[in-house]
C-alpha cells in the first residue's frame, strides 16, 4: 500500500458481535489510499450486493460515510469507510485526493487517512447492525481526531 503504519483491530460489542477497525495512515505517499471495494472484488471471494452512503448525526454535525455490504463465503458482511486528510472527512475518494495534492502544492503538507469498520450479520439484522458501526463510529471519532 505505500506505508507500513496499518492498524487492524477487532472489537466486541456488549453482545459479542466482532467489528474490526482497519485504518490506513500515510503523510508521503498518496496512493496508499484505495477504495476498500477493489480488495474485496478483487479477493474473487466476495460479490457486492449494495452500495450507498450513510449519513451520521455526530453533534450539531454529521459524517458522510461509504456503505457496502458484500456476500462472502463466511456470510454477509457490511463496510463502512471513509477518508481523511488532516481533520477533514470525505467519503469521497476523489475529494481526499484533492486536498492531498492541494495541500503538496501549497507545502501544507497533509496526514492521509482511511478508516474502515466492517462486521458480519444475518440479513434480518442489517438495520441494526447499521446502528451499531454507527455507535462505535461516535465512539472512535474523538480518538481519530487525536
Amino acid at each position: 500500500l505505500g506505508t507500513d503504519k496499518v492498524i487492524l483491530r477487532e472489537y466486541r460489542t456488549p453482545e459479542n458481535d466482532i467489528i474490526w477497525l482497519y485504518i490506513v495512515y500515510s503523510e508521503k505517499d498518496r496512493t496508499s489510499f484505495h477504495p476498500p471495494e477493489y480488495c474485496y472484488i478483487g479477493s474473487g471471494e466476495a460479490e457486492l450486493i449494495e452500495r450507498g452512503l450513510v449519513n451520521i448525526p455526530i453533534g450539531k454535525e454529521s459524517l458522510l460515510v461509504n456503505r457496502l455490504v458484500f456476500q462472502t463465503p463466511k456470510g454477509m458482511q457490511m463496510v463502512l469507510f471513509w477518508f481523511m486528510v488532516n481533520e477533514k472527512m470525505f467519503a469521497s475518494y476523489y475529494k481526499q485526493q484533492l486536498y492531498i495534492v492541494l495541500n503538496t502544492l501549497t507545502g501544507k503538507g497533509y496526514q492521509g487517512a482511511m478508516v474502515r469498520l466492517s462486521s458480519y450479520f444475518q440479513t434480518e439484522d442489517k438495520e441494526e447492525n447499521l446502528e451499531k458501526l454507527k455507535a462505535f463510529i461516535k465512539d472512535l471519532l474523538p480518538h481519530l481526531k487525536k
